[in-house]
């Protein structure tokens, strides 16, 4: 994940869709690190707002594929980010403004960029790799992080009737641009554990 955001910071150029213009490169930060934070399927990603994300970075959304409703976190250096991709280009609704194909063909060019490589170019493995690292750390929790527990009727109902889901979980932090809890930044890749004795579980 770290050799992507670079990748990304490398990239200073522009693209226009009507009257949207973005920076790509920051952009492609910005998608990076939500991407990673919350493991959201591309379709979601693409229709986020400035304004689903609160101040304290929990976003609650109903998932396009499965309708259901869901909670996920970002860090404030991913906010950080996203506020970067706003600066100094026009006015945009959608955080992600861009198509499809578009995405597809400059995550692409990212991976070929920091890995060498084209194989497993595609942004569903930022997802996956997501929701890999919080079950390796929380056995139980990937599922859930990445939407896909059960329809419940607490689940349905759970924001009508003003009840506080648990708190959404989040990967380990990308080194050198996300902080630890305790603040420091993180200096390491993330470890990928096994589901051992002792290790932290999903309620």
């Amino acid at each position: 994940m770290t050799a992507l955001v670079r990748a990304a910071e490398s990239i200073e150029s522009y693209s226009t869709f009507g009257t949207v213009t973005i920076h790509r490169g920051k952009l492609l930060k910005a998608y990076i690190l939500v991407g990673w934070d919350t493991g959201l399927r591309r379709g979601d990603m693409l229709r986020l707002k400035r304004s689903d994300i609160q101040d304290d970075g929990r976003i609650d959304l109903t998932q396009t594929k499965t309708e259901q409703l869901h909670a996920c976190r970002v860090r404030p250096e991913t906010i950080a980010a996203v506020d970067e991709s706003f600066l100094n280009v026009p006015p945009r609704e959608l955080i992600f403004a861009v198509k499809k194909d578009w995405l597809n063909r400059w995550f692409r060019i990212l991976v070929g960029k920091a890995l060498h490589t084209h194989d497993g170019a595609k942004t569903h493995k930022l997802r996956r790799s997501s929701g890999s690292h919080v079950e390796a750390i929380m056995p139980g929790c990937g599922a859930k992080h990445l939407g896909h527990a059960p329809r419940d009727v607490f689940g349905k109902h759970y924001e009508a009737l003003g009840i506080t889901r648990a708190e959404p979980t989040l990967p380990p932090p990308i080194p050198g641009y996300q902080a630890e809890p305790n603040g420091k930044t993180a200096a390491t890749p993330p470890p990928l554990p096994g589901n051992g004795k002792g290790a932290p579980s999903c309620k």
